[in-house]
């Protein structure tokens, strides 16, 4: 998508799928002049056609140090550095919360249920495998700590959603 209004102001909305997002890039007589973004392909979300200034900046240095990339190449560092600086700024283990230990322990449970509902006979794989679910239900019971490289964390969308916010 490509807009332009009496300033010469022009957007352009990119979609990158292997990152699962919309990047919207104005420009000013050929000259990159704002970034945003947002994550989910499928629901392009116009209020993010505003500049980002922190991320304008980020770009800009990028552009300034960088000359030998090309424009998506500087575009998606600046992101990166964006999400590094501004999302993904705990270095730390995701704890898991209380609700969402929950939920799983409940999926985990109605899966056991179900599961004895529907078959009374179980091969040996199958029972071995119930078992390590009736272990995995019961350590919803204390905290749970997942780690996660900053690196996973900037790809996380590749799975249709946002890396959740501790």
């Amino acid at each position: 998508m490509t807009t332009t209004n009496s300033n010469q102001t022009i957007l352009r909305v990119i979609e990158q799928k292997d990152y699962d997002r919309y990047v919207f890039i104005t420009y000013l007589e050929n000259k990159i002049v704002g970034l945003n973004f947002h994550h989910g392909i499928g629901d392009l979300d116009v209020s993010f056609s505003t500049p980002c200034s922190r991320l304008t900046d980020i770009y800009k240095k990028v552009a300034k140090f960088d000359s030998n990339k090309t424009e998506e190449q500087k575009i998606n560092k600046a992101i990166n550095l964006y999400c590094e600086a501004f999302i993904f700024v705990n270095d730390e283990p995701y704890n898991l919360c209380k609700e969402q230990r929950d939920l799983i322990m409940k999926a985990l449970n109605y899966y056991i249920s179900t599961s004895e509902r529907f078959n009374s006979l179980p091969t040996q794989t199958e029972s071995y495998e119930l078992f390590d679910i009736m272990q995995l239900s019961a350590m919803m019971n204390y905290p749970i700590q997942v780690v996660i490289s900053d690196e996973e964390k900037i790809n996380f969308s590749k799975h249709g959603i946002d890396f959740p916010m501790q």
